[in-house]
C-alpha cells in the first residue's frame, strides 16, 4: 500500500513538472506597463506631466520624451533661460506637437500660444495644460500656420510611425479646393500624384486631413492681451518659408520678438517649393542674423546659403 502510496504521488510530481502546473507552474508577474499615459518631463528646467502618443505612432518626439524627459535640451536650455531672465513674456509654439516646449515655457511663467493642427496631438497638449493647471495661461490654436488663410480646409498628411511628421500637401492645384473635395475622389484614382514624405511613404489626395489655416498674425490679432512676443519656434515639417511670410505683421513691427527659433530641414523646404536661402532671406529683412543651435546639427553648406 504504501509503495503503491509513493508510486502514485511520484507520477503526479513528474505529470506537474512535465506539464508545467501546480507547485512546477511558471511564477505570474504583474505585466510591465510599456505606454504610459503620461509622464514626468523630468529633466525639464520646471519639470511637469505630459502626455504622450504610444512610441509605435511617435518614434521620435514621444519616444524621447519618455525614454529622455525632455526632448530637443539645447532649444529647450535657451528657451527657459531667456524667459526666466526677461520676466512676463509671450512664447509662440508654431507646429507645438503633443507641447514639450509649449508646457515648458508656461511651466516658468509665460504666456504661450501653441498652434497645432494635428488633432490627437492638439489633444493631448490640451490634456496636459490641463492637468498641470496651465489652462490660463496657454492659448491652443488647432490650426495649420502659412502664408495666407483659408475659408475652406487644407490638405493635410500625418505619417503613421513618426506624428511629429504632420505636413500640409503641396498641390498645383488650390490646396483648400483638394482637401474640400477629396471625399468625392475615395474609390477612385487621383488626379495628382502622391506625395512622398520624409520616411519614403506616400500620401494620395484620398488620404487628405482637412484642416483649418490661418497665419501667424490673424492668431495674433485674435489674442490682443498678451504680453509682448518674445521669442518664436518654427518647426513645420518644411513650410517654415509660407509661416514666416504669414508673421510679416509681426517680423516687421516695433514689437517684433526679440528670438525667431526655426527648423532647417533643407529637403522638406524643397518639398513645399521654397529653400533655406529664401527662408534666411525672410529672416534678414526683418532684422534677424542667423545662428546655429545645437551641437548635434549639421551644419549648412555654403551652396545651401
Amino acid at each position: 500500500m504504501i509503495f503503491y502510496s509513493t508510486f502514485s504521488i511520484t507520477l503526479l510530481y513528474i505529470f506537474s513538472f512535465v506539464f508545467r502546473v501546480g507547485p512546477f507552474a511558471p511564477t505570474r508577474y504583474l505585466p510591465m506597463i510599456v505606454e504610459s499615459e503620461h509622464i514626468l518631463a523630468h529633466s525639464a528646467v520646471v519639470p511637469f506631466e505630459i502626455f504622450l502618443h504610444p512610441t509605435k505612432f511617435d518614434k521620435f518626439i514621444s519616444r524621447d520624451i519618455r525614454n529622455l524627459g525632455t526632448w530637443e535640451h539645447n532649444l529647450h536650455l535657451r528657451l527657459a533661460k531667456i524667459f526666466l531672465e526677461r520676466g512676463p513674456a509671450t512664447f509662440i509654439d508654431l507646429g507645438a506637437h503633443v507641447g514639450f516646449h509649449s508646457l515648458a515655457m508656461a511651466s516658468v511663467g509665460a504666456a504661450v500660444v501653441a498652434v497645432e493642427p494635428f488633432e490627437a496631438s492638439a489633444d493631448l497638449l490640451a490634456t496636459s495644460s490641463s492637468y498641470n493647471h496651465l489652462d490660463p495661461l496657454i492659448h491652443l490654436v488647432r490650426a495649420a500656420a502659412s502664408n495666407n488663410a483659408t475659408h475652406s480646409p487644407a490638405c493635410m498628411h500625418a505619417s503613421r510611425t513618426n506624428r511629429g511628421h504632420v505636413f500640409l500637401r503641396p498641390a498645383p492645384r488650390d490646396a483648400a479646393e483638394d482637401a474640400s473635395h477629396a471625399h468625392h475622389k475615395r474609390g477612385k484614382e487621383d488626379d495628382e500624384p502622391p506625395v512622398v514624405d520624409f520616411h519614403g511613404r506616400e500620401h494620395r489626395l484620398k488620404d487628405c486631413i482637412p484642416t483649418p489655416v490661418q497665419t501667424a498674425d490673424q492668431i495674433l490679432a485674435g489674442l490682443p492681451d498678451l504680453p509682448p512676443v518674445l521669442a518664436v519656434k518654427v518647426d513645420v515639417e518644411g513650410h517654415e518659408v509660407q509661416v514666416l511670410e504669414g508673421m510679416r505683421g509681426l517680423l516687421h513691427s516695433p514689437a517684433a520678438p526679440c528670438y525667431l527659433f526655426v527648423e532647417l530641414f533643407p529637403s522638406l523646404l524643397e518639398t513645399q517649393g521654397t529653400s533655406v536661402r529664401s527662408l534666411l532671406r525672410l529672416a534678414e529683412e526683418a532684422g534677424y542674423t542667423y545662428n546655429q543651435l545645437g551641437e548635434w546639427m549639421i551644419p549648412l553648406p555654403p551652396w545651401v546659403l
